[in-house]
């Protein structure tokens, strides 16, 4: 019987997870499709900081619309969770994450990102539509751009 070898680097390094990323004002429209895995996590981050430097240094938030399957590895939830602090340190202030799909698994995916959120000092909101989600950061750059964090 002949074995197939398949390299472990091929294994290792194997991207699970779909992103699209865009700039709405001062939101940054993050589309993600699950599960995914810290090659994702690391593809998406260099993404996104490029986009970031435009938004850096006021106020910003993320409108994040989640699809797929709600499993991401806990080395990706905990880069993702560093991604999101070093993020807050840029003018990042809250989050409102929307699901695209079933009711149950859209309370999977909750519980697993509040972790991520939690561990970052991220406010986060989980709405059940856009337009929940966009009031929801609206409040948010609001509350922001009056502190004394950003006046002049």
């Amino acid at each position: 019987m002949k074995k197939l070898r398949i390299p472990i680097d091929q294994l290792q390094y194997r991207i699970q997870g779909q992103y699209e990323l865009g700039v709405d004002g001062r939101i940054l429209v993050s589309r993600v499709c699950g599960p995914w895995n810290f090659q994702a996590v690391k593809g998406y981050r260099e993404a996104a900081d490029e986009i970031i430097k435009t938004l850096s240094g006021a106020p910003w938030v993320v409108l994040a619309e989640i699809s797929g399957e709600p499993l991401h590895t806990a080395e990706s939830i905990d880069e993702l969770a560093k991604i999101i602090c070093s993020h807050r340190g840029l003018g990042r202030c809250g989050t409102a994450l929307v699901y695209e799909g079933e009711s149950a698994i859209a309370r999977i995916h909750q519980l697993m990102l509040s972790r991520m959120y939690i561990m970052s000092g991220e406010p986060y909101y989980f709405a059940e539509n856009e337009t929940d989600a966009l009031a929801w950061l609206g409040q948010r750059l609001a509350e922001e751009m009056s502190s004394d964090k950003f006046k002049p």
